[in-house]
């Protein structure tokens, strides 16, 4: 790659989420480049740790397809601007606005991050014919894990190679477990429907008289903050937002994700497993690429199978132990230096 090259990264916002931090994570592992992010909804989360590593910010709204000719004039007046050598696009309106800009010079990678292709619509089934005939004016196509490459050949399909780069999880302290209750349940992830929380508080009312607490940390939990009240679950609590989690993460001594679809690759799972939490997860194939065998699973929608993983760990606090181990040697498979190397790699290929 050459010498202070301009990435311009585009994605829908600054919002603390998985697909956020990876165009994070890209930047700092391009520290010789010079950098501009753009993206078009007001959330802010990750603006000032973008800031500090020296991004140029530049949002250009976008309101719905009514107001693609809009922001497909702000994009190109940005790529004008900049002149970059790399775009690289993360989501479907930022995918579909760099594959209709003229080509004058760029290169252009797109990443996927998760089932983006789902519902039976003509919204769905538009955004899936726009994904085929634009496919081939982007250079280089990333998927997050193997589950995702297999989910765009079979939904698109392509005979494009796409290859997979595994995002990573902030290495914190290590958990500090030991052998006995309580029981500190912690869960991370925002509250969009396909977390499947209220699965999760309805498995709590099984231990309303044990041992075991739930914290939940991150967005949008009032929803589930009223059926925690309705259910009476006392042992719940709503920690909200924090930017350093991995800092909090030590203090728990179990990692719960309940997702049904949507999923990508968590990053929230990879931040636990990096701090040795021993994990209890839905069987979603993302997720089982995660953690081989060092966790246990539980059927998707199955609250049956999560009370009886819950339940294993009272009955044997040194599952616990033994988890945990498994969890931090099988978090050193998806390092953010492989990340960083993958990465350089593939800028330096294209």
């Amino acid at each position: 790659m050459r010498p202070k090259a301009t990435v311009v990264q585009f994605i829908d916002s600054l919002f603390r989420g998985g697909a956020q931090k990876v165009v994070v994570d890209i930047v700092e592992a391009l520290p010789d480049c010079n950098h501009v992010v753009c993206y078009w909804s007001n959330e802010n989360d990750l603006r000032a740790e973008l800031e500090r590593l020296g991004v140029t910010l530049v949002r250009i709204p976008f309101y719905g397809m009514w107001s693609l000719p809009y922001s497909w004039i702000k994009f190109y007046m940005l790529i004008r601007k900049y002149r970059p050598e790399f775009i690289h696009s993360h989501m479907f309106v930022p995918n579909l606005l760099v594959r209709m800009v003229p080509r004058t010079g760029f290169t252009t990678l797109a990443t996927y991050h998760g089932e983006c292709f789902e519902g039976s619509g003509w919204k769905a089934s538009m955004t899936r014919w726009l994904e085929r005939i634009l496919l081939h004016r982007t250079d280089k196509l990333i998927a997050v894990s193997q589950y995702i490459k297999e989910y765009l050949i079979t939904r698109l399909p392509t005979s494009r190679q796409i290859e997979v780069v595994f995002n990573f999880g902030k290495t914190g302290p290590n958990a500090l477990l030991t052998p006995y209750l309580p029981l500190r349940i912690v869960a991370t992830s925002n509250n969009h429907p396909y977390k499947n929380y209220p699965l999760l508080l309805s498995a709590m009312q099984e231990f309303k008289d044990e041992p075991v607490f739930l914290d939940i940390y991150g967005h949008g939990m009032q929803s589930l903050k009223d059926l925690a009240n309705k259910l009476g679950l006392k042992n719940v609590s709503f920690k909200g937002v924090v930017s350093n989690l991995d800092q909090f993460l030590p203090t728990y001594n179990t990692y719960v994700i309940t997702s049904n679809s949507g999923e990508g690759f968590s990053l929230s799972l990879l931040e636990a497993m990096n701090s040795g939490l021993p994990i209890v997860c839905s069987n979603l194939p993302q997720f089982l690429e995660a953690v081989g065998s060092d966790a246990l699973i539980f059927s998707k929608d199955s609250e049956l199978e999560l009370v009886d993983c819950i339940k294993r760990l009272i009955k044997d606090p040194n599952l616990i132990v033994r988890l945990s181990g498994g969890s931090k040697s099988r978090a050193q498979l998806f390092s953010k230096t492989r990340f960083t190397d993958h990465i350089r790699a593939i800028y330096d290929r294209v």
